[in-house]
């Protein structure tokens, strides 16, 4: 994850915490004060507990699952330990600054 920041800094003006961002819809993934990971559904939720105190978009590694309703919460380019597509060649490269891999959705 990069681009790590409280929760306000990523609060909309309707109060809301945002699924992605509003350039690129990259997903985001909030944490709570242990670090466990959060979907945006959950971090809203007032009753939630612990709060979602940080977040950040999340733009590759291994999927994480929310630790209050389980939901998967996938990275913008996937795991890059995963390794490349069967029958493909690895797709690393470079895009917008960041590295891309091949993270078997090419099919």
């Amino acid at each position: 994850m990069a681009e790590i920041g409280s929760v306000e800094e990523l609060r909309r003006e309707d109060g809301k915490l945002p699924t992605f961002t509003l350039l690129g819809s990259y997903p985001l993934l909030y944490l709570d004060r242990y670090n466990n990971p959060m979907c945006a559904d959950c971090a809203n939720d007032p009753l939630t507990e612990p709060p979602a105190v940080m977040g950040g978009v999340f733009y590759e590694g291994a999927a994480h699952n929310c630790e209050v309703c389980n939901i998967e919460i996938e990275s913008a380019y996937g795991d890059p330990d995963e390794g490349s597509c069967e029958g493909h060649e690895s797709l690393e490269g470079e895009h917008m600054g960041n590295t891309v891999y091949c993270n078997g959705d090419c099919r």
